[in-house]
């Protein structure tokens, strides 16, 4: 409970200032991550997933910026931006390790009805 707590206490409070990138090349590795999306502000990180497979990485990772601001707009400037012939997704990171997409979300109302199913408590 103890390391949690100073877990918790260790992160800062505030506007959100990780996000998600993926369908990131497998040849393009964290340096150069960090070059491109440094033009929206100074970088904390950049920690892409690791494949121990291959030694790569798995095509997508992680984003902290110093700044909100700059984390909003490499949202908005690179998902769908073109990096070596892929389309990126790029979104904010959750808690679950994913990416909140920075598109609009269906409801769950709709996309239950779509699919024809109704939701389980």
């Amino acid at each position: 409970a103890a390391a949690a707590a100073a877990a918790a206490a260790a992160k800062p409070a505030g506007p959100p200032t990780r996000i998600y990138v993926g369908s990131v090349l497998f040849d393009i590795g964290e340096k150069e991550i960090e070059q491109v999306f440094s033009s929206f502000g100074p970088v904390r990180s950049v920690s892409m997933i690791p494949n121990p497979e291959n030694g790569k990485h798995k095509g997508y990772g992680f984003i902290d910026y110093e700044k909100s601001e700059s984390a909003a707009q490499a949202i908005q400037v690179m998902n769908g931006f073109e990096l070596g012939g892929r389309g990126l997704k790029v979104g904010w990171a959750n808690s679950a390790m994913t990416a909140t997409p920075a598109t609009t979300i269906q409801p769950a109302a709709a996309l239950t009805a779509s699919l024809g199913a109704a939701p389980t408590p």
